[in-house]
């Protein structure tokens, strides 16, 4: 997919490009999750972790075969801890 603008919007392209970088990202993860059985997924909940497995919840609901999903956020000896648990039918 090319994008053109009108004008000179350089750091509008860009920022769409990383979109668009971020977007391929995660559909490769719901494809990784989905060919290889993945039940379980847990992230420390720091910077941006926690948006992140939103998003990826996000992609593996708009599947053709949807996956179904749910995160759990829970305070352990390591920390703040994200689980994604992952439901394969």
């Amino acid at each position: 997919m090319e994008l053109k603008f009108v004008g000179d919007m350089p750091e509008v392209s860009e920022n769409i490009k990383i979109m668009l970088a971020y977007e391929r990202a995660l559909e490769g993860l719901g494809n990784e999750i989905h060919e290889g059985h993945i039940k379980e997924i847990r992230v420390p909940m720091f910077k941006n972790y926690g948006a992140v497995l939103t998003d990826l919840i996000g992609v593996l609901e708009r599947r053709k075969a949807p996956i179904d999903s749910e995160v759990i956020i829970e305070k352990t000896d390591e920390g703040i801890v994200g689980k994604l648990f992952i439901t394969h039918t």
